[in-house]
This record gives C-alpha cells, structure tokens and sequence, in this order.
C-alpha cells in the first residue's frame, strides 16, 4: 500500500496490521487529534484505491479465489459468486493474509474480538458491496443497522 511510503523512515513491521502501523505513525508524528482524523480519512482513501487497482481483471479475481479456496472460476462473475458464498475479512485481504470462514458465527468470533474491524470507513463498504449481485445484497442488509444503511444508499 503507498501511504506509508509518503513518511521516509516509517516502514511496516513484518506481520503488522495496516491500522497498527498507522497508530504507531500517528504516534511516533505526534499528531494531534485533528491531524489524526485528517491522516485517518487519506489513509482510508488509500486502502479504496488500492481495492480499486488489485481488482479489474479477470486475473486479479481468478489469483484471489486461487489464494482463498484453490479454486478457480473461469469468470469474474463466477468468481464473484464464489467469494460472496463464503465470509472474508476485507483488512485480511488488504494485508495479504487469505482465510475464509464458511460460518457467519465463525466469522463474527474473528473479527469480533477487533473493535477496529467496526471502523471501516462507508466508502470502503460501497466498494465491497459493489461486487455481490443485487439479489444478495438483501442478505448483506439484514446483518446489521450499519450494512442496512450503507446498502440503501447504493444505487442497485
């Protein structure tokens, strides 16, 4: 990702999550809270473009679905399909780590114990929500106050 690449010095640690590491550079700048919020929301912008430029052809979905399931659909709608069949921690992917979880409840207890995982920014969401078939997009509604919101304000 190239936001920390606008801070000389600052690099990743091996293993950290992206949101650690934007503490730890918030921390180590000394931001105030103002500046923080400011970073936070470019930061944001950052993770979006990213999603935006790793998922555009054909290959980018068919080397997700490989890294997730070792499967690999001839298709980006087939891909779509199957990725929107199982549940996948978004931070997960941005960091490069793939894991998958057939359960909801699974899933909820992975990400559950993060209360960072809560804080994806609406923008992020819309992305994301953008790739399943309006058809499921009821099923996303019905998590929660939050996915009910966001899905209504996207055009379907």
């Amino acid at each position: 990702m190239d936001y920390f690449t606008n801070f000389p010095g600052f690099s990743l640690r091996k293993g950290e999550h992206m949101r650690n590491a934007f503490k730890r550079l918030a921390k180590s700048k000394g931001w105030s809270e103002k500046k923080r919020a400011t970073e936070r929301e470019i930061f944001h912008r950052s993770v979006v473009q990213d999603l935006n430029t790793r998922f555009i052809k054909l290959e980018h979905y068919q080397n997700l679905c490989k890294e997730l399931f070792d499967d690999v659909p001839s298709t980006i709608t087939q891909c779509k399909k199957l990725l929107t069949s199982k549940y996948v921690n978004i931070w997960d992917i941005v960091e490069g780590r793939y894991r998958y979880f057939e359960e909801y409840k699974e899933f909820r207890s992975y990400t559950h114990h993060d209360p960072v995982h809560k804080r994806i920014p609406v923008e992020v969401w819309v992305q994301i929500l953008s790739y399943p078939y309006p058809s499921q997009l009821s099923r996303v509604q019905m998590v929660n106050k939050n996915f009910s919101s966001i899905v209504s304000l996207m055009e379907v």
